[in-house]
């Protein structure tokens, strides 16, 4: 179904009065009630079998919807209330808070300034809250008129991004936990015994499992993000901080095994001096 250009103007000059009589509803409402108006104008010129459309037909179309100021109270009563979708219109993330601030009917502003103070205070923790938000807006925005204007979930690069960073803290955790086995094995050859406390120096074999637990907790909320089609190219910024952070664990890790190196020197020391 191909439009000329006075049909396309025909038909968004009847959109452009609805949404003028709908000045005084919420933006979420009206964005809706918009696309619901453009859907089903699209249905009904689709079900003509004629190609092209003549003028008539479009006309009638428009006709048979009624004056504008009509089709807008129809619509205000359809949608008293927004649904709680993403944010097309308002986006600085993933529209999660435009959202909210549209469901809600207050600034999306303010919405933005709590969730960066619980950011703060709970951490990942407030990520995970927002990505769940974020899967649950977008599943109802996708079954609601917005769905061709919500980007859709590229899966093979989140999936990319995800698997990527577990593996990675993984391949790190893994790496760590092969070089203790040698330092333990280069140990026993010495017939090094625990002659002093090692306490301080045995730190990362102590806490090596809660390392890697905390830096997947960490970590693993900001690779969904940065595997969503953020706006503003936000997702580039997220993918340098799981390079930092990374980079970040791994000489965390390295520190903890010259530590252990340390300790079985020490060992060996104290082995000499008493023989």
């Amino acid at each position: 179904m191909r439009l000329t250009q006075k049909q396309e103007w025909l038909v968004a000059r009847y959109v452009r009065a609805v949404g003028e009589e709908l000045g005084d509803v919420p933006d979420g409402v009206r964005e809706q009630a918009i696309e619901r108006i453009k859907g089903r104008i699209k249905r009904e010129l689709k079900a003509f079998t004629t190609s092209p459309l003549r003028d008539p037909q479009v006309i009638g179309v428009l006709q048979r919807l009624g004056p504008p100021a009509e089709q807008a109270g129809t619509l205000r009563a359809g949608c008293q209330k927004p649904l709680l979708v993403l944010s097309v219109t308002d986006r600085v993330w993933l529209g999660v808070c435009g959202g909210i601030g549209e469901y809600l009917e207050v600034d999306p502003l303010q919405v933005r300034f709590t969730a960066v103070v619980l950011g703060l205070m709970t951490g990942p923790l407030a990520l995970i809250v927002y990505l769940a938000l974020y899967f649950e807006m977008y599943n109802a925005a996708r079954h609601s008129e917005l769905r061709q204007r919500v980007p859709r979930i590229d899966a093979v690069e989140l999936l990319r991004v995800t698997g990527g960073t577990v593996m990675a803290v993984a391949a790190l955790d893994l790496t760590a936990r092969l070089a203790l086995m040698l330092l333990d094995g280069a140990s026993a050859r010495l017939s090094v015994q625990p002659s002093i406390d090692l306490g301080p120096w045995e730190w990362v074999r102590l806490n090596l499992t809660w390392l890697m637990y905390a830096a997947l907790f960490a970590l693993a909320p900001v690779a969904v993000l940065a595997g969503l089609h953020v706006a503003g190219h936000w997702e580039l910024t997220g993918k340098r901080v799981i390079y930092a952070a990374v980079a970040v664990y791994a000489l965390v890790l390295c520190f903890g095994i010259a530590l252990s190196v340390v300790g079985v020197i020490l060992q060996v020391a104290a082995r000499v001096s008493i023989s």
